[in-house]
């Protein structure tokens, strides 16, 4: 693992360090070094869309609530202004 220096009061280097450190984790996410790990990759693969997709579903629910909320509202403000 390389060694970086970097200023923690101007944050010099910083970026460059996340993209070095995102551009390694990438590539070992997609050539991991043995079978056992690409199998452990796999697995989290699964386990991150299986948790992007129940993200999904509450967001979605979420928004629908909060949409049939606003229009509750427009209908009460509707009839509030007779």
């Amino acid at each position: 693992m390389p060694l970086f220096f970097t200023s923690a009061a101007d944050g010099t280097n910083v970026v460059k360090i996340f993209r070095e450190i995102l551009e390694a984790a990438l590539e070992y996410k997609m050539n991991p070094p043995d079978k056992y790990e690409a199998e452990l990759m796999d697995l989290l693969n699964d386990v991150l869309l299986i948790k992007l997709f129940l993200m999904l579903t509450i967001y979605s629910k979420s928004f629908s609530i909060n949409l049939k909320n606003q229009r509750i509202r427009d209908r009460i403000n509707d009839l509030s202004s007779f």
